[in-house]
């Protein structure tokens, strides 16, 4: 089973070199382009269950850092 990983950068370029190299070696990516999509994501039941979240520090709508908070504040999340 391939590990998911969670992927917000607001920088498309940027976004999609990483979303590859990291698919190339074998992890299942989901890419996200604000901190607000990102924690959608992370909440949706059926697109939970990240085993790594990589966020961008400064990006629209939620940044990295506000993305955390929040992911922290949740319960289903919190770890």
């Amino acid at each position: 089973m391939k590990k998911r990983i969670l992927l917000a950068d607001d920088e498309v370029f940027i976004l999609e070199v990483t979303k590859r190299r990291l698919e190339h070696e074998g992890y299942e990516v989901v890419a996200v382009r604000d901190g607000e999509e990102a924690l959608g994501k992370a909440f949706a039941s059926e697109e939970g269950g990240f085993d790594l979240i990589l966020l961008d520090i400064k990006m629209a709508k939620f940044d990295g850092f506000e993305v955390v908070k929040k992911l922290k504040e949740n319960p289903s999340t919190a770890k």
